[in-house]
């Protein structure tokens, strides 16, 4: 039996690093978002279409050193009447060379129903994105959602499929939300599947497999198969949450507590090896055969989560208690840590728009009694993490923002800038820089060699 260590566990199904543009945090809106980010979520009918060009340091596994990505999309939010209404959300992906595994991106799809009366109710149903936890890359609330991942770099949260309802009085609000049909993180590296079942990646985001391993003095090559599980075991799951929340009437503060049990939209991989012998008229050749099984669980949170507005300071705080379930056959390497996640930020505000605003926030995440495999080759992510943003709009046409996120050792880290140009309403162009660091032994050491220089052009119509 090949062991475990032959490959990391999360292969493809990993929450990673979300686009620093769009930095929200619950009804705060931190900084500014990108132009793009601004027409999808303004809240109004709009087409979009956005062209985005990378030129990277190095190049991926098939030699190309640049990646194109075309989105286009649509996002509708109407009123029909006085008690009804929609919204759609959503926007499809080109990409050339092909590095991600998914190419449509549905963040909402609803019908709502409402009474806007003194206590006013909202019932929607369809795939909903609740305004629960902040910033989708750091906020320990957003991972009950599923998210979309493309890159490292680039990731947002989608939401639940279901039906959604919220009671709103004069300083309290309910919340509840139920989802017969799960639906997991998406997106990620691309890996390939031959007519055989071997699977391969070309994508320069995919996390390394072994090539070999050691059976006693004998090097075995490594012959790796997916199995991809039942649709129906996977999706027909159950879940659900509710949250209540105080809040000043003129939402000068804002406390919720939170409770959820549902399927954890973070797979966990079952791995299998069998070592094979393939007589011949010379010598025998031995080799292993590694089989991959994405399984998911279900887990239970409890979160806390605060927002103080003043007029020079917002403050935003989160905390989250995450229980996974853990069934007695699971192996040893399977078993999730339970954890205890913190998030804390506050973003600078002033009424003079060519002074710079500033964003500085800390992550602290405690896991209690993980399992920690000797086999694991490939460092896991840090676990506390210094996020900051610096956005400044000297023209009234030209803004930039510097971004960063750096591990409390000072191990590793990323950081991101860019410049934008917006020549009329409906035109943006963007430029800017990515950079990767990390030391050796760190998880974003695997990916430093992916600095890369981007230009962007969106336009809505």
């Amino acid at each position: 039996m090949i062991k475990r260590c032959i490959v990391f566990f999360a292969l493809f199904i990993v929450s990673l690093e979300a686009n620093a543009e769009d930095f929200t945090l619950g009804s705060m809106t931190l900084l500014k978002k990108s132009f793009w980010g601004q027409a999808w979520d303004s809240g109004e009918g709009v087409f979009l279409s956005q062209l985005d060009q990378f030129y990277y340091a190095t190049p991926n596994k098939l030699g190309y050193s640049y990646e194109s990505r075309l989105k286009v999309g649509v996002s509708v939010s109407k009123e029909l009447g006085r008690h009804f209404g929609y919204d759609l959300n959503a926007r499809v992906w080109g990409l050339m060379p092909k590095e991600a595994s998914t190419w449509i991106d549905i963040r909402s799809a609803y019908v709502e129903w409402h009474n806007l009366q003194k206590t006013n109710i909202f019932v929607k149903v369809g795939r909903i994105l609740p305004n629960w936890g902040g910033m989708d890359e750091y906020s320990p609330i957003k991972e009950i959602f599923p998210k979309l991942v493309i890159d490292p770099l680039e990731v947002r949260s989608n939401g639940m499929v279901g039906i959604y309802g919220r009671v709103e009085e004069e300083v309290l609000d309910f919340e509840a939300l139920a989802s017969p049909l799960f639906i997991p993180n998406m997106g990620g590296a691309l890996y390939e599947t031959d007519i055989s079942g071997k699977f391969s990646s070309p994508s320069r985001w995919a996390m390394p497999l072994y090539d070999k391993a050691t059976v006693g003095k004998a090097s075995v090559p490594l012959d790796y198969k997916m199995h991809y599980p039942d649709i129906a075991d996977v999706v027909l799951n159950l879940g659900g949450g509710a949250r209540i929340t105080l809040r000043d009437f003129y939402d000068q503060y804002r406390f919720s507590a939170l409770m959820m049990h549902g399927m954890d939209p973070n797979g966990r991989m079952e791995i299998y090896g069998n070592l094979t012998t393939s007589p011949s008229t010379k010598s025998n050749t031995m080799g292993a055969k590694v089989d991959l099984y994405p399984r998911f669980f279900k887990h239970t949170i409890y979160a806390f989560e605060g927002n103080i507005h003043s007029s020079t300071v917002d403050v935003h705080m989160e905390s989250m208690y995450r229980v996974p379930d853990n069934p007695q056959e699971l192996p040893e390497y399977m078993l999730a840590p339970t954890e205890w996640k913190n998030f804390f930020a506050f973003q600078t505000k002033n009424e003079i728009s060519f002074l710079p605003q500033l964003l500085l926030g800390l992550v602290l995440t405690r896991q209690f009694d993980p399992y920690q495999d000797p086999s694991y080759k490939i460092p896991s992510r840090s676990l506390n993490n210094i996020v900051s943003k610096l956005y400044w709009k000297p023209l009234s046409k030209l803004s930039a923002f510097s971004a960063s996120e750096v591990a409390v050792s000072f191990k590793e880290g990323i950081w991101k800038n860019g410049v934008e140009w917006t020549p009329m309403n409906r035109l943006s162009i963007s430029t800017g820089l990515d950079l990767i660091m990390g030391q050796d032994d760190t998880y974003w050491s695997i990916l430093r060699n992916q600095d890369r220089v981007w230009l962007r052009g969106t336009y809505a119509f």
